[in-house]
């Protein structure tokens, strides 16, 4: 049997987040999400840490914040 892997999935995790939260530009979460694929994030990082910003009502600048000043990422997560 394999092992059970995470597959990146940016589209639909940007997706995901606009039907969460509908109040968010799918294109402002989409970039977020670029910006942690573009630091070098793992793919289980950005998928929690964009969870996180849905849970407690942050915005997508929020996450994007994140990647440039690591103490504004949740530190639970790291």
């Amino acid at each position: 049997m394999t092992e059970p892997q995470l597959v990146a999935a940016p589209e639909e995790l940007a997706d995901f987040a606009v039907k969460t939260r509908p109040d968010l530009d799918r294109d402002e979460v989409r970039k977020a999400i670029a910006a942690c694929q573009a630091v070098g994030w793992p793919w289980e990082r950005t998928l929690m840490q964009t969870a996180l910003m849905l849970a407690h009502l942050e915005e997508p600048r929020d996450l994007k914040a994140a990647t440039t000043h690591p103490s504004k990422t949740r530190k639970h997560i790291r």
